[in-house]
């Protein structure tokens, strides 16, 4: 009796133990499933998000699914990136400044998925897996990890008291009202041909800041695949 105890303890104990593989098409239901239950999950969790980035930018994705006794309990996106002359590094995720990291419903898991992505940065050469963490993530606390903050990031909580327009910039606030008394429409963009048009005012915009923009292959792909999970939305603005 204490023989057969003791083994169906050490069972309970393997099918408790938190285990990480690389993601396959067959787990792309479950690996939905889970982001779409998930909190904190983002547009840049899903799947369709990994398309974008593989069709535009070519990268190589390397997703890391947690499972524990058969059910998944964390997802990690990582995409392997390589420049000339730069080297190899694994980001999550790229394109984005606070999407990123492991996201677990507990934090074994979400440490397991931390440690296979040092496993998985080890094994491919690359100089560092890098992850783009909105804030503090539990699953880093205990790794060789280095904290850095480059940028401030603002939100606006809807569901706070008060109304929304209250807080914003009085200066704002009278280029809206400008905006409309000059006959400037807004709608929700409708087609490609809506998307191009946005596109041209874009590259203007980008070209005065200075900054690269992103090619024109950019909108249409994230249009197409992220329109149909109700991910984006584009709002023209129209005068005459």
């Amino acid at each position: 009796d204490e023989i057969a105890q003791e083994m169906s303890g050490d069972a309970a104990r393997m099918s408790s133990t938190a285990v990480v593989r690389e993601f396959e098409p067959h787990l792309a239901a479950r690996w939905t499933a889970f982001v779409q239950a998930h909190p904190d999950a983002t547009l840049y969790h899903t799947l369709e998000w990994c398309g974008v980035i593989q069709a535009v930018f070519g990268h190589r994705p390397r997703y890391l699914v947690c499972e524990r006794a058969g059910e998944v309990t964390g997802v990690f996106p990582l995409f392997h990136v390589a420049f000339p002359g730069l080297g190899p590094k694994l980001i999550s995720m790229p394109y984005d400044a606070g999407a990123g990291g492991p996201l677990a419903t507990d934090p074994d898991s979400g440490h397991a998925l931390a440690e296979k992505a040092l496993d998985l940065c080890r094994q491919l050469g690359a100089r560092f897996v890098q992850f783009r963490c909105g804030g503090p993530n539990p699953a880093m606390a205990e790794l060789p990890f280095v904290r850095e903050e480059p940028l401030v990031m603002s939100e606006v909580d809807f569901s706070a008291s008060g109304s929304v327009w209250d807080r914003v910039a009085v200066g704002q606030r009278q280029a809206i009202r400008q905006a409309a008394t000059r006959g400037v429409q807004i709608r929700e963009a409708e087609s490609l041909d809506d998307v191009h048009a946005y596109y041209q005012v874009y590259l203007q915009a980008f070209r005065e800041f200075g900054t690269p923009p992103y090619g024109p292959t950019y909108f249409p792909e994230v249009w197409n695949r992220i329109r149909p999970i109700k991910g984006v939305r584009l709002l023209i603005a129209e005068v005459e």
